[in-house]
């Protein structure tokens, strides 16, 4: 593995402690390491794609819980770590400042990541790359070895971890699922198809991409958001950065749904309080909404916590309350992962 996974390049980049310390807590030094890694689309083929991580950690690395961070359908890496107000909207910054590592990634067919044939950017590719990356990440093939992983998905990212999170369980410690339930309002499928077409026809960065790379359609950025509870200057920037998903992604997910219920790690589950494309047009935290039957989609052995951000839409990193869920990220996962529990479900 450690051969097949040997990065293209492996720069250490240039992010003094010292200045990073000076953007977090007093006496919170964060080290990043950038990599282009040489990954396979399945088993039987080859190592001839590239996916770009972050890897961030406080100092010293060694005995971190490891982050392993799944964007969803149209964000890439930024979701995870966004660039405006980051010491309120990155969740990388928080969980480093909470003494999290975090591998932040460019997902197949994302930002500085290979783009293949839109064919072989679906689902079950998202799940074996991501198994090689943390297979790495154990390994050491970043720098130093982790122990504990956790992969935190969001929306389509949550779907992909529960691919990994069930196939690969012996890998995984503890798995975060934001921005998804497994019951919908149906109006959300007819929405969010409605506002997606071919990436390649707003030309620029994805105008050579093929027919089966998709983004949202100018201007509609927005949906993702509780507008009352967003900075306008979030979702313009939003729009400026978004980036894809792919026909053989929509084709091919719905299947892995059911795979929540074969994963065995602590699962904390999380949401905006007025997703509207998951609660239809009620609370998320009422007693009927579709988060009251949630823990049903899960094994009933395993330790299942849910929290439900207050006042936020479905886009949960970047609302004017995102930093409680990221606090509680980070409690569950120093009390989980860490520690070993107690399970508070």
């Amino acid at each position: 593995m450690r051969k097949l996974l040997a990065p293209l390049c492996a720069a250490a980049l240039a992010w003094p402690a010292t200045a990073v310390a000076d953007d977090l807590d007093a006496g919170v030094s964060v080290t990043c390491r950038e990599e282009r890694v040489s990954v396979a689309l399945a088993p039987d083929r080859p190592a001839d794609q590239t996916i770009l991580t972050r890897l961030c950690a406080p100092t010293p690395v060694a005995g971190r819980v490891l982050h392993v961070l799944i964007s969803g359908a149209t964000y890439g890496s930024l979701a995870w770590d966004f660039p405006y107000q980051p010491e309120r909207y990155s969740y990388v910054r928080a969980l480093n400042r909470a003494g999290v590592a975090t591998l932040n990634v460019d997902r197949l067919g994302i930002g500085a990541s290979s783009h293949p044939d839109s064919a072989d950017v679906d689902i079950e590719s998202h799940i074996f790359i991501y198994h090689q990356l943390i297979s790495a990440a154990r390994a050491g093939d970043f720098g130093v070895a982790f122990d504990k992983v956790v992969i935190v998905g969001h929306s389509y990212g949550s779907v992909i971890a529960y691919g990994v999170g069930n196939r690969y369980a012996n890998e995984v410690d503890g798995v975060i699922i934001t921005g998804l339930q497994h019951e919908f309002d149906p109006a959300f499928l007819r929405e969010f198809w409605g506002m997606l077409h071919p990436a390649n026809e707003e030309g620029g960065r994805f105008a050579a991409l093929d027919d089966g790379y998709l983004t949202s359609r100018p201007n509609q950025r927005h949906l993702y958001y509780r507008s009352e509870a967003a900075d306008p200057k979030v979702i313009a920037l939003d729009e400026a950065t978004k980036e894809t998903f792919t026909m053989a992604d929509a084709r091919t997910f719905p299947p892995v749904m059911g795979e929540s219920k074969g994963i065995r790690a602590p699962v904390l589950d999380v949401i905006g309080e007025f997703d509207r494309w998951f609660c239809a047009g009620q609370s998320c935290s009422g007693p009927t909404s579709t988060t009251s039957r949630t823990r049903g989609s899960y094994a009933d052995d395993i330790c299942f916590e849910q929290y439900v951000i207050p006042g936020a839409g479905h886009d949960v990193n970047v609302h004017f309350e995102s930093y409680r869920w990221f606090a509680v990220a980070a409690e569950w996962t120093n009390r989980m992962v860490r520690d070993g529990g107690p399970c508070r479900g």
